[in-house]
């Protein structure tokens, strides 16, 4: 997988490349939504306009799973493995199960435009420009 590079597009397709032969190998569209976020590793995850997040096949690019639980766009996401985690305009950050696709944790945060894991910390960065810091196993913000 360290070969390739995914890519979504604002007219609503996810490009995946290889990075040695410098080619695009694979073409995929979404439903004609822009494509705010994309997360590579055995599954291709990708966040569009239409507030879901859709899990791909990484190999054929055929949908496995659709998680719906955000109440506006997602605009960015994540992976701390076991755990996909989802940020959306809708005020939210939502921590994913990986093994069952289900939301297992709902954090508020306003404005949420990126994320980033260290370690056990989860960074939000806002609209506003503040940075969140938060210790995910205690919930709370540091």
């Amino acid at each position: 997988l360290s070969d390739r590079l995914v890519t979504g597009s604002l007219g609503g397709e996810v490009f995946v490349w290889n990075l040695i032969a410098e080619k695009c190998t694979m073409k995929l569209p979404t439903q004609g939504n822009a494509v705010n976020a994309v997360a590579w590793d055995r599954t291709m995850i990708l966040a569009a306009t239409d507030m879901d997040i859709q899990v791909m096949d990484s190999s054929t690019g055929r949908k496995t799973e659709t998680l719906r639980g955000h109440a506006d766009v997602v605009t960015c996401l994540c992976l701390s493995m076991p755990y996909l985690i989802t940020g959306s305009r809708d005020n939210t950050v939502k921590v994913w199960s990986m093994r069952t696709w289900r939301c297992v944790r709902t954090i508020s945060a306003p404005g949420v435009r990126s994320l980033a894991v260290h370690g056990e910390n989860l960074m939000v960065g806002t609209d506003s420009g503040e940075l969140q810091y938060w210790a995910v196993r205690a919930h709370t913000p540091v």
